[in-house]
C-alpha cells in the first residue's frame, strides 16, 4: 500500500477518533473522574489517574510541571509522566478505549460496536 493510500485511510479514522474524544471527555472532571457513577462501580483510582494522563498527553504532551503536592496529585502525575514521548494521536485512541471501558462498566455507555475495526484501523495506522 502506498503512503498516499495510508494518508487516505487514517486521516478519516483520526478524525472520528477526535469526535469520538470530544463526545466522552464530557463525561470525566479535569482530575479523570467521571462526572457521574451510573449503576456501576467507582472505578479504581490507578484506572481514574491513567484517564487524566491520557487526556493530559492529548491535550497538552509531555508532562511541563515538577513533581509536588500531597498523594492524589503525585499519583497523577506520576500517570502522566508515565507516557512522556507518547504522540498525541495514540494518546487520544487510548483515552477513548479506556473512558469507553469505564463508562461501560458504570452502566453509561454501552459497548462500541466499531470497535474491531478501529482496531485494524489503528494497527495499520500506526505502523
Amino acid at each position: 500500500m502506498t503512503e498516499n493510500d495510508k494518508q487516505w485511510t487514517c486521516k478519516p479514522f483520526w478524525e472520528s477518533q477526535k469526535t469520538k474524544y470530544e463526545r466522552l471527555v464530557q463525561f470525566f472532571n479535569a482530575d479523570g473522574q467521571p462526572n457521574e457513577w451510573g449503576n456501576g462501580e467507582q472505578p479504581k483510582r490507578a484506572t481514574r489517574n491513567q484517564v487524566y494522563a491520557y487526556k493530559m498527553q492529548y491535550e497538552v504532551g509531555d508532562i511541563n510541571t515538577e513533581r509536588a503536592g500531597g498523594d492524589w496529585e503525585l499519583q497523577r502525575w506520576d500517570a502522566w509522566n508515565s507516557l512522556k514521548g507518547m504522540d498525541k494521536f495514540t494518546a487520544l485512541v487510548d483515552f477513548n478505549r479506556l473512558a469507553e471501558q469505564v463508562l461501560e462498566k458504570l452502566a453509561i455507555v454501552h459497548e462500541n460496536p466499531n470497535k474491531a475495526e478501529e482496531d485494524k484501523t489503528y494497527k495499520f495506522c500506526v505502523d
